[in-house]
């Protein structure tokens, strides 16, 4: 089936739970909820690199959208907003801990590891590390733009919608991180 046949038809689905809670059904938040919180905790867990941060703003975030999806008008899909809570929620958790290292990435290495099938365990996890502390070093909008994208398969569209930037923006914001990330990775000999 045609990826944008299934992305409306979920859309769809989820603009289905949204009028059913609108409506009193709790069953419907329930099901959005079923839905999204494994994206959303890895999203928070790659931009926190701790399980537990990562829990929390997962649940701060579904809280804020209990209340904000009462008056949601559907001007844009569902798990927009539901990106756009989480974003926020993680934006203000970082600013409130910005004296601590954050770690970004722990499951870098799945894609490299595709590429290498001959490193053994060992020298997979050294490498993963090594990519986690070259992402934790980059800006938290870079990061944040590379976890959207990389990470959570989230289009530059969509980005750009969540983060309020234009595609554009979001692009050269990719190209960029990428690109940093990429000479970060060859000085310290890692790829």
């Amino acid at each position: 089936m045609d990826k944008n046949i299934n992305e409306t038809a979920s859309s769809d689905q989820d603009a289905a739970q949204v009028r059913a809670f609108q409506k009193g059904d709790k069953s419907g938040f329930d099901k959005l909820v079923l839905k999204y919180k494994d994206n959303v905790f890895n999203m928070c867990y790659y931009l926190f690199g701790d399980y537990s941060e990562a829990e929390n703003c997962a649940r701060e975030t579904f809280l804020n959208l209990y209340e904000d999806i009462k008056d949601f008008r559907f001007k844009t899909k569902c798990y927009i907003l539901i990106y756009q809570i989480a974003v926020s929620v993680c934006n203000s958790k970082l600013k409130r801990l910005s004296t601590r290292k954050m770690n970004l990435l722990n499951d870098i290495e799945a894609s490299e590891a595709s590429d290498d099938n001959s490193l053994s365990d060992s020298e997979t996890k050294d490498r993963s590390e090594a990519i986690r502390q070259q992402i934790s070093s980059l800006p938290s909008d870079t990061r944040l733009l590379l976890v959207l994208r990389d990470i959570q398969g989230l289009s530059s569209e969509d980005i750009a919608e969540i983060t309020a930037l234009k595609v554009i923006a979001v692009k050269s914001g990719l190209f960029r991180a990428r690109d940093m990330l990429r000479e970060k990775l060859k000085r310290k000999n890692v790829i």
